[in-house]
């Protein structure tokens, strides 16, 4: 198998793995009364390989996690909230990483934006 068909599948799975983790952490430091009476969304911000040489599988990936922001939202979403999901090319290059990861910048943004 060559090196960068699995690169790219690892790529994908780690991605994946970090998403779920993301969506289960975004509820349990929320308690669920506070949570179920505000109505706020549940922000859930990541960066994605939209463009560059992981495009084709960033993008699989971000389809993947839309249909299950729309199925969990029409299921009553977490804790009784919506989810929105906030994502952010990081052009596969790891050196933009560091920069939409930084605290202060995902906080803005997800004040800004719903949606890439």
């Amino acid at each position: 198998m060559p090196l960068e068909v699995k690169i790219r599948r690892f790529s994908g799975a780690v991605s994946g793995a970090l998403f779920a983790i993301s969506a289960l952490a975004a509820g349990a430091f929320v308690p669920a009364s506070v949570a179920a009476q505000t109505g706020e969304p549940i922000k859930i911000g990541y960066s994605m390989a939209l463009t560059g040489g992981l495009a084709p599988n960033g993008r699989s990936a971000l389809l993947a996690q839309k249909i299950w922001e729309e199925d969990t939202n029409a299921k009553g979403g977490l804790l009784g909230r919506p989810v929105k999901l906030i994502y952010y090319d990081d052009q596969t290059n790891p050196a933009t990483v560091p920069g939409i990861h930084s605290p202060g910048l995902v906080f803005r943004l997800a004040q800004q934006r719903h949606h890439t």
